[in-house]
């Protein structure tokens, strides 16, 4: 096709579907270097037996009447060019002007007055000579200069030259003859075809109403939730049409990119060659098809490398078979890539303030990404029928994560964090309103596009008010377990040896961050993996799996942190641990971030008790510095240490220490005395043979003088006078199995004790949940209550009821003597 003045070269052919007179035809089309769209030609109308009828201006398919129409809109192509040589930086993206190019068969003026936005697409050629990614985008078309966004993936610096040409530009222009006056020029259109025929004009109004969407992306946006309005609906509709190539319908729709390829850097050793192992005969087929497979979409070639590995066939969980290679003689060759994963307490962190997700996943993502041609030899793979190697990264290299992650971190340049979240071939994309919503997406997927990637479209979940990420669930309230995990927790059966109790331990302790005290709970379980030590399960054991069991399936929602609100950190020491609360108040309340906790170690466990408090301070503010350093913050701690702490005039040794890694923190101190918060310490405040101070708060009060191994815990907020001596109560060496004879006072029975406890209405309290069963309130259910109620509640796993009285258990240093506490109601403690 041509004027007579230039010749244009014809590209190929492509064979395409062809819609005309609400019917569908294949013809073969000749793609060709010009401005316009399209021409149905000759040789398709002699094919379908078409009927011109020039007057009438109508052709005629298969007995249908078509009327033609000339339009003077239409989309043209041009080539843009570079306006100025420009230098684009090693992993940076910069702004290029570009121009239109003026070709030799532009015989024809473009009028500009009305002209659409331009929309800019990048060359292939372009990009395979300069390692470029050039934006799509949309320009102003009236512009003599148009803006392209370039990024350089790479580690060196490019330079792109004047008048070379990265992209093309498609817009609708007016075509005018030059030799016509404007009031008289015709416009040169191609035909577009409509029906006379009332019912065919109908049937295509109905079809327009419809979804034009390939059948796995309406499954997609079918599953994109009913909060979307109609609006979102359609605008979601319109979006997935814009970036429908994008998602896979098959395993066979893979991307290849080249801006990262992966290496295998062996070092100086040898090639390893092993033996092809047997495969069992019913599953030999099953191999050689999956060879086939990968010989046909390109992943593997066959191969003469000196190297080989084995293969394996995998049974999955549904049934059917996964292809793998050993490659662990290879990885154990290979020098690591120490490229950094993100921390998944981060990127969870990082979604905060967002009401709307999406996440992403890439189709075989692994395949979509090149090896280098020098390293491909090491990947060869020996089966039955011969030596094959990888064209694509395999699964089961070392460091493949660390290469998709470089990737992935690459591709979505100056999006990561604010705009998407990415974990590997894990991609979340979230924002605050819908359409913030969609213009993140849309940044996301350009750059998936730029860089030919394809997502597997099963596996992605757009425009959600709740999604699972990285094992949790993420939605605008907080972030909580996954259900499908903690049903897995629920239905876990009881331990029988030491493998099955480390696979629970892992699964439980992957969301600690959701149960306070978890190392304390966990104490007894941690304690059978213990080199050298024999599998018993105890009682202790068994409490200790049933309460993580409990604590795992009932957690709560931890709320997302907020730069602007302050944080507040709660600490606290047991025998065995230390803990912490990070919460932060929002909107007025204080809402929990995350727990902490971990079980001291045999050194620790001599500590007094104000060196463990010290020891808790120190440990979780360090825990939780990504959120602490840097801004002020409250902490609060039941012991009086931090005032001795921070009055200490020459420190020295641990206690320097810890001054020291404190300081870059400001902090506000507000601390618990026994006057006002039941202070966790008053069971023992004789002065301490460690540090030399006596527990107690206030050093101008009397000290509380305890000699029995066990004492009258007082919880009473407010007291103006000096403490006063509790009355002993006689020794216990052991924990009593059953009626505890020992456990009296002289003139208190068993009976008056419950009566006056149940007056009392914090141990009223707590003896019922107790004695009902149900489990531990939440902190937002008892965060408005006094102290003493705080106090009990912390220290609930050690309440207990014997003889229809409440005690509080614990254990001393060595673990060995199990003690009880009686918990004195505040109308006994001045009998």
């Amino acid at each position: 096709m041509a004027d007579g003045s230039s010749k244009i070269r014809d590209k190929g052919t492509i064979v395409l579907d062809v819609e005309a007179a609400n019917k569908r035809f294949q013809h073969e089309i000749h793609v060709m270097d010009i401005e316009y769209e399209g021409i149905l030609g000759l040789d398709f109308m002699i094919k379908h037996d078409c009927q011109l009828d020039w007057k009438r201006g109508k052709i005629c398919f298969d007995g249908v009447n078509v009327e033609l129409h000339s339009q003077a809109i239409q989309n043209a192509v041009f080539r843009l060019s570079v306006k100025e040589t420009t230098i684009v930086p090693p992993g940076s993206e910069s702004i290029v002007a570009a121009q239109l190019v003026k070709t030799g068969r532009c015989h024809h003026s473009v009028k500009k007055d009305g002209m659409r936005n331009g929309y800019v697409s990048p060359l292939q050629s372009f990009h395979d000579r300069h390692d470029v990614v050039v934006a799509h985008a949309l320009v102003d078309a009236s512009q003599e200069v148009m803006p392209l966004r370039v990024f350089n993936p790479t580690e060196n610096e490019v330079t792109l030259y004047k008048d070379s040409q990265p992209a093309t530009v498609e817009f609708s222009i007016q075509i005018l003859d030059d030799d016509t006056a404007p009031e008289t020029r015709t416009p040169k259109s191609v035909g577009v075809i409509h029906t006379d025929d009332a019912a065919d004009t109908e049937s295509t109004t109905a079809d327009q109403g419809q979804s034009s969407l390939p059948d796995h992306i309406q499954k997609l946006l079918d599953g994109a939730g009913c909060d979307l309005s109609d609006t979102q609906r359609n605008q979601a509709e319109c979006f997935l049409m814009k970036f429908s190539e994008l998602f896979s319908s098959g395993n066979s729709q893979l991307g290849r990119t080249n801006i990262v390829k992966h290496r295998i850097n062996t070092g100086d050793n040898p090639p390893i060659k092993q033996r092809p192992r047997r495969i069992p005969i019913h599953k030999q087929a099953v191999a050689d098809k999956e060879v086939e497979k990968m010989l046909q979409s390109g992943v593997v070639l066959p191969s003469k490398s000196p190297w080989a590995c084995p293969i394996v066939l995998v049974t999955k969980k549904d049934g059917s078979t996964r292809f793998c290679v050993d490659y662990r003689k290879l990885n154990d060759a290979t020098i690591k890539d120490a490229y950094p994963l993100p921390r998944i307490e981060d990127s969870l962190d990082s979604l905060g303030g967002s009401r709307w997700f999406s996440t992403l996943d890439l189709a075989s993502g692994y395949w979509q990404v090149e090896v280098r041609e020098e390293d491909r030899a090491k990947t060869a793979f020996v089966t039955r029928k011969g030596l094959y190697e990888f064209t694509v990264m395999p699964f089961g290299l070392c460091n493949a994560p660390a290469t998709f992650q470089r990737l992935m971190e690459r591709v979505l340049a100056g999006l990561q964090w604010d705009v998407a979240v990415l974990y590997i071939d894990d991609i979340i994309v979230h924002g605050r309103t819908f359409e913030e919503h969609i213009e993140r997406l849309s940044s996301v997927l350009q750059r998936l596009r730029e860089a030919n990637l394809t997502l597997k479209t099963k596996k992605c979940c757009l425009f959600q008010s709740k999604v699972e990420f990285l094992g949790h669930v993420v939605s605008g309230e907080g972030i909580s377990p996954n259900p499908r995990k903690v049903k897995d927790v629920a239905e876990w059966v009881t331990p029988s040896n030491l493998t099955d109790l480390r696979s629970f331990l892992g699964l439980a302790t992957y969301y600690r961050r959701f149960i306070e005290g978890f190392a304390s709970i966990a104490r007894p379980l941690h304690a059978l993996t213990e080199k050298g030590k024999q599998f018993k399960w105890s009682d202790d054991c068994a409490e200790a799996f049933a309460t993580l069991k409990n604590k795992l399936t009932s957690s709560p929602i931890l709320a997302y942190p907020y730069d602007k609100d302050p944080f507040v950190l709660d600490t606290d020491a047991s025998q065995f641990g230390i803990g912490a609360v990070l919460s932060q108040k929002q909107s007025g309340q204080e809402l929990v971030i995350s727990y902490g906790s971990r079980l001291l170690t045999k050194r620790e466990r001599n500590y007094c008790t104000t060196r463990k408090e010290l020891l808790a301070v120190v440990y979780f503010v360090r825990y939780f510095r990504h959120y602490l350093l840097g801004k002020p913050f409250l902490l609060r701690t039941d012991h009086g240490s931090l005032r001795w702490l921070f009055s200490f005039k020459e420190p020295e040794g641990q206690v320097a220490r810890w001054i020291e890694r404190l300081a870059p923190y400001e902090f506000k101190i507000e601390h618990r005395p026994g006057t006002k918060h039941l202070n966790a310490d008053a069971l023992s405040r004789k002065p301490c043979a460690q540090c030399g101070l006596s527990s107690s708060t206030d050093p101008g009060k009397n000290e509380l003088s305890v000699k029995a191994d066990v004492e009258a815990v007082t919880p009473h907020p407010e007291n103006d006078g000096d403490t006063e001596k509790l009355p002993r109560i006689s020794d216990v060496d052991h924990v009593p199995n059953s009626a505890t004879d020992s456990m009296t006072i002289p003139t208190w029975s068993k009976e008056h004790l419950r009566k006056e406890q149940l007056k009392d209405r914090e141990l009223k309290m707590f003896i019922e949940i107790l004695e009902s069963g149900r489990t531990r309130p939440s902190w937002e259910e008892i965060s408005s209550e006094d102290a003493a109620v705080k106090f009990l509640w912390s220290r609930m796993e050690q309440l207990r009821i014997q003889e229809n009285v409440l005690y509080l258990r614990w254990e001393d240093a060595t673990g060995e003597t199990v003690n009880y506490k009686l918990l004195v109601p505040k109308a006994m403690r001045k009998k």
